[in-house]
């Protein structure tokens, strides 16, 4: 997916997430990155079109807690406060990974 129909991809599906307080993208010549801020902690989404990379990571004090990326072995899940893990999972869009921090947040009682 080019890298401009993947922002737009994202943007559109932000209105679903009331607790996405603001998004801010950053162009480049064949990549994107798109931070969606959640007050203090925020997530980040990364895509190089040229080389088929997509990654999202939700970002908390600093730290990286919650992620899925297409690098080096194929679609994978870092399960929530399991970064290390790595779980194989089906080609995930912004929106499911979205639905699936939404998820995990309400667990913690973070939503």
């Amino acid at each position: 997916m080019e890298a401009e129909e993947f922002v737009d991809n994202v943007l559109s599906v932000l209105p679903r997430f009331p607790w996405i307080a603001r998004s801010e993208v950053k162009r480049f010549k064949n990549r994107v990155r798109i931070r969606l801020w959640l007050n203090k902690a925020f997530v980040d989404i990364y895509h190089n079109a040229e080389e088929r990379i997509t990654s999202y990571a939700y970002v908390e004090g600093g730290r990286r807690l919650f992620e899925a990326n297409n690098m080096r072995i194929g679609w994978h899940l870092h399960t929530f406060g399991e970064i290390e893990e790595h779980v194989h999972i089906p080609p995930l869009s912004a929106e499911e990974f979205l639905k699936m921090l939404e998820e995990e947040l309400k667990k913690r009682d973070k939503l």
